[in-house]
């Protein structure tokens, strides 16, 4: 699976079970599926299979309307503000292009931020994407912001600051209370054989504690955290994939890359959504060579405690894993399983060498 080079959660796949189909219809990032989500998260028990089924069909006459005339078709069927925000994401994610052309550099034909501009070009970067969430969330009575700050693309390198980039994401607010959206995320998923884009539910509404893993706000209130972090954590926090705002996880603790222990066995604690299995595999970081190691996964409520055994002093690679199991949905039959990489660490077991040391002073 190819993903495209605006979106901060590239998607890695593990290696399937062996003996087991992979039932690939099943995608987390559906969106018209309900993944399940955190008991606090305001949109747990919300089904938008009829609200994105509105807003990817508008007909042909009203989308040529003016902005007003959109949004107020478009917000018809909402019951609260969070729908009216579904409804006009999905609106946008359908019907505006990424100009991926303009973002690498391609071309010089930059399109406008501004929101009436881009609805006659039907194109936008992320600026663009912003500043049409606000205005048609303006335009529904709803308050929303554009936030301005730096992001975990696909060529960020965990610990190097040079390889973030430019982004702008947006924040809603109802009952008094902000929610996150990035609109510009996408990935690709296999259809039949080909190739589309598809919008990356999984950032509608995202939680701050997620979010933070790959957007860092200039103004350190659009974090919206009780303890704000800094920019040097972030860049050097967790390397996170796809699936790891899929499933709504949250590491509790390690949060950095980076990690040393004298102790040859790591204890490791996260937060995940039900019906999902944690695991972890280990690579020796000199030549990606999957190590045999002792590992061990329990689960409490939504806690899963990972403990893993490193063979001996060294340098790994650790990846914590997801495990999916698909099942018949008539017979419960098992169809098959998906393992997907949710995070990766870099690992020293024993002491750091001299020239190690000197490294990440350098840093």
């Amino acid at each position: 699976m190819n993903i495209l080079p605006t979106s901060p959660i590239f998607s890695r796949v593990s290696r399937s079970v062996a003996g087991l189909a992979l039932a690939c219809s099943c995608s987390i990032f559906s969106a018209n599926a309900s993944a399940p989500l955190p008991n606090n998260t305001p949109t747990a028990t919300s089904n938008y299979t009829a609200i994105d089924k509105h807003a990817q069909t508008v007909p042909q006459h009203i989308a040529l309307q003016p902005l007003h005339k959109i949004v107020a078709y478009l917000t018809k069927p909402a019951t609260n503000d969070i729908e009216k925000a579904r409804a006009i994401a999905r609106w946008i994610t359908s019907n505006v292009s990424y100009d991926f052309d303009a973002a690498a550099g391609i071309t010089k034909d930059i399109p406008s931020d501004n929101p009436d501009s881009i609805l006659v070009s039907r194109r936008a970067l992320a600026s663009g994407f912003a500043n049409l969430f606000v205005k048609m969330m303006h335009t529904a009575s709803v308050e929303a912001f554009a936030i301005s700050g730096i992001q975990k693309g696909i060529n960020f390198t965990p610990g190097d600051a040079s390889s973030l980039k430019r982004h702008t994401w947006n924040a809603f607010r109802t009952g008094g209370k902000w929610y996150l959206v990035d609109l510009p995320v996408y990935k690709e998923v296999e259809t039949d054989g080909s190739y589309q884009l598809a919008y990356a539910d999984a950032f509608f509404c995202i939680q701050p504690e997620q979010m933070i893993y790959t957007n860092f706000p200039d103004d350190k209130y659009w974090q919206l955290l009780g303890e704000p972090i800094s920019r040097e954590q972030f860049t050097n926090g967790v390397q996170c994939f796809g699936a790891f705002y899929g499933y709504h996880v949250t590491a509790l603790t390690h949060q950095s890359y980076r990690i040393q222990s004298k102790e040859r066995v790591l204890n490791l604690v996260f937060e995940a959504a039900q019906g999902v299995q944690l695991g972890a595999r280990v690579y020796a970081a000199r030549d990606a060579k999957e190590q045999h190691t002792q590992v061990k996964c329990t689960r409490e409520g939504r806690k899963h405690y990972v403990s893993v055994r490193f063979p001996a002093n060294g340098d790994y690679t650790l990846e914590i894993t997801a495990t999916e199991y698909i099942k018949d949905r008539s017979t419960t039959e098992l169809l098959g399983c998906s393992v997907k990489t949710l995070a990766e660490y870099n690992v020293l077991i024993g002491e750091k060498s001299k020239t190690m040391a000197r490294l990440d002073r350098s840093r």
